[in-house]
């Protein structure tokens, strides 16, 4: 209960509030780390009364129960959300819906404006500390929270660009769109979010491959052909490996820099919890200029990397049980 009312970090940052109902009022006196005790009085979704001692600590309180840090929380969560890859349904934590209003009263403004690209929608690529990206169609919805530089690996131009409540300066660069709210004015001066809307002549969900072709070459311990989903062709081949120690290397060959991989496995219906030993190798220039090597537990893997040109990348997978590649994505 109390870890519900007031939590805190290792750079002393005490967050109010944190996982509390907005629809049930509280007041409390807690202790914090530095010898600070915090007493709070909140009623129908807002704090009517904060003291803090010493009062040096205010300045380190933030109140999690905003408007904007509520939605932002939400917004943060359904980015982190893979279940859509699955067909399973959101997590209720990162389900915005039309009623969310109703046991949110301070969201109602917020949902007004950026609901669009909030609901219904799924995550996309571009996900950091501070924003967050999600698609529907052939539109993308791009969220930021302190206003700064966003950069999308697209390299087509839209058709149509609009700020949600605020301005969208964009431009296209060999990088792909980079998206400026630096400069944004938001049409709500106690709101911190910002959100531009594109709209494209094709499905977003098409547009990952960063201008990469792949080629593909298989080591001699395939037992089966292996083919890589590259996002166009939406290949559903996959290879079984045999159920021995060996280790299993696929090779590709790519022209393009790679900014992220994902790795999806086949397992039996019971092997979910099976741990594989992964090996991740980047090649350019002849050299190996990364090397990954992990854990992997159930079907999926993620992970960013240093945005490098890549010409080449070796997957080397060891499993003591049955399995098999279905996709490797690179973005």
């Amino acid at each position: 209960l109390e870890t519900m009312l007031l939590q805190w970090d290792l750079s002393g940052k005490i967050y109010l509030l944190p996982a509390w109902d907005s629809r049930r009022d509280v007041s409390f006196t807690l202790h914090a780390p530095d010898n600070t005790v915090v007493s709070c009085e909140y009623k129908d979704g807002r704090v009517l009364s904060l003291e803090v001692t010493p009062e040096s600590r205010r300045a380190d309180i933030i109140n999690c129960q905003t408007a904007d840090m509520q939605l932002w929380n939400i917004i943060e969560v359904k980015a982190a959300d893979v279940n859509h890859r699955f067909g399973f349904d959101a997590a209720a934590d990162g389900r915005l819906t039309d009623d969310s209003q109703i046991y949110r009263p301070l969201l109602k403004p917020l949902i007004r404006k950026f609901g669009e690209g909030l609901i219904g929608t799924n995550p996309w690529l571009v996900q950091t500390d501070t924003s967050h990206s999600f698609y529907t169609a052939n539109r993308l919805y791009v969220f930021s929270y302190d206003k700064s530089s966003v950069s999308l690996p697209i390299h087509e131009t839209p058709i149509s660009v609009a700020g949600l409540g605020c301005d969208a300066a964009y431009e296209v660069t060999p990088e792909g769109i980079k998206v400026d709210f630096t400069t944004s004015a938001s049409d709500d001066a106690d709101s911190e979010i910002v959100c531009a809307r594109f709209d494209f002549d094709r499905p977003i969900d098409f547009m990952r491959d960063n201008g990469i072709k792949y080629t593909v070459t298989a080591s001699s311990e395939l037992s089966e052909s292996f083919a890589v989903d590259n996002i166009c062709n939406r290949t559903e081949s996959y290879w079984q490996c045999a159920k021995d120690d060996s280790a299993p290397c696929v090779t590709l060959s790519a022209k393009g820099r790679i900014g992220r991989i994902e790795i999806e496995l086949c397992l039996p219906f019971n092997g979910y919890d099976n741990r594989h030993d992964l090996k991740l190798t980047l090649y350019s220039g002849g050299k190996t200029v990364d090397t990954i090597e992990t854990q992997m537990y159930g079907r999926f893997f993620e992970t960013d990397i240093k945005d490098e040109k890549v010409e080449r990348l070796e997957v080397a997978i060891t499993s003591g049980g049955e399995f098999g590649i279905h996709q490797i994505r690179l973005y």
